[in-house]
């Protein structure tokens, strides 16, 4: 099977806004998303015992008008994600045989300086 990239269609559901396409890398399938009032997070499971979330700052990505390259951080977890939930907080993920829990407070740092 060919190589392409998968997109995650960034969409603002209070305005009825589209925001941007966001591009994963190839092999990447089932995404889970989640937002918050400061970020948005896309996961993706990369293999048969990985997932990756792709963690985006959300005021940076409603301001750029251009393809965003807001990125803020990239977590691997060893493990075939299969849910997602996340608060303010924290991002907590499930699967088969385990939990991953994700501080947000260190990504705070990484923020856009305009953002918050």
């Amino acid at each position: 099977m060919e190589n392409y990239r998968s997109l995650a269609r960034m969409l603002d559901v209070g305005s009825g806004t589209f925001l941007h396409d966001m591009s994963m890398e190839p092999g990447f399938d089932c995404f889970i998303s989640g937002v918050n009032s400061n970020y948005v997070v896309l996961a993706a499971r990369c293999g048969p015992d990985e997932s990756k979330l792709c963690v985006y700052d959300l005021q940076c990505l409603k301001e750029t008008g251009t393809v965003p390259t807001h990125l803020l951080t990239s977590i691997y977890l060893d493990c075939y994600l299969h849910a997602m939930k996340m608060n303010e907080t924290r991002i907590v993920c499930l699967s088969n045989e385990s939990m991953h829990v994700v501080d947000l407070k260190p990504i705070e740092r990484l923020r856009c300086p305009d953002s918050g």
